[in-house]
């Protein structure tokens, strides 16, 4: 699969890359729902997380397995010294793996360091259990989907040296809005070193984009906004022009939600699952009605 891409580039800090993609249809990993608050993330045909939203959409219960494949192949220490345009490399790597999470539509990939509205403290550092927990409006923290690595590895203790060249690879998150945070899909053991170093890690946010029609009715509602410029005076119009630029421009970079797909089977099929992959752990857990799936 091969997108098209666009550079979006406009805040220097913060550069971005928009992949325009063909297909495919349905991606490998993917989340799926069914009734009463019930979620899997899947790989292909295999479970890597269930989730239950609580009653009252407090939070969510989530249990992983430990079978998770990264759609990034390891990054050797020559690559990272090179220091590539990241937002190409990890765009190829997601273009061509069979088990990522592209599918037909925009893209937005983003680098540099964690967004405003990301609370980097917020890592699920439970295994393989967690509560995600909806106290205030955008929890925004990370699921790792491996368990936790050990410090002492060679791996890890390799990366650290990488923390303090200057050289380590970013961390690859992916904003998935069932969880209302971002699962971490490749670096947990970059990530990990830089904790044990004492800094937070460069970035790299995968989310989906707005469709075409979206961004041109943004635009459109900004335009709304701003009298007609033929009646402006030559300052008032150039900033009402600048206003518009903006306005195009956040379009562009506008997050849209995940995309869920219904889970074959439904609820009975959940909680197979559940019972097969987690026995005992959804048993007692609140759920919403129906309707809030």
């Amino acid at each position: 699969m091969r997108a098209r891409r666009n550079d979006l580039s406009y805040d220097t800090h913060r550069p971005a890359l928009a992949l325009d993609a063909a297909g495919p249809r349905e991606p490998g990993l993917r989340v799926e729902c069914a009734d009463g608050g019930r979620l899997v993330l899947r790989q292909g045909v295999t479970t890597l997380l269930l989730g239950r939203v609580e009653s009252g959409h407090r939070g969510v219960a989530v249990h992983r397995t430990s079978r998770y494949r990264s759609p990034v192949p390891p990054i050797s220490a020559a690559c990272m010294r090179r220091r590539p345009d990241w937002l190409h490399q990890f765009a190829d790597h997601l273009e061509r793996a069979a088990h990522g999470p592209l599918h037909a539509g925009r893209w937005l990939l983003r680098s540099g360091d964690l967004p405003p509205d990301v609370r980097p403290a917020e890592l699920v550092a439970d295994w393989p259990a967690a509560h995600v927990g909806w106290d205030c409006p955008g929890w925004n923290g990370v699921v790792p989907l491996r368990p936790p690595g050990d410090p002492a590895d060679a791996r890890v203790r390799a990366h650290r040296k990488h923390v303090r060249d200057g050289t380590l690879a970013p961390v690859l998150l992916w904003r998935v809005s069932a969880l209302d945070g971002y699962v971490l899909l490749d670096g947990h053991d970059r990530l990990l070193a830089a904790r044990a170093e004492g800094v937070r890690p460069p970035y790299v946010v995968l989310t989906r984009g707005l469709d075409a029609a979206r961004r041109t009715r943004r635009a459109d509602e900004a335009a709304e906004r701003v009298p007609r410029l033929d009646r402006h005076p030559d300052r008032a119009r150039r900033a009402a022009l600048h206003a518009l630029g903006e306005a195009a421009a956040r379009a562009e970079l506008e997050s849209a939600p995940t995309v869920a797909w219904p889970l074959p089977g439904g609820a009975s099929a959940w909680d197979a699952l559940a019972a097969a992959d987690a026995p005992g752990w959804s048993a007692g857990l609140s759920a919403p009605p129906p309707s809030a799936t």
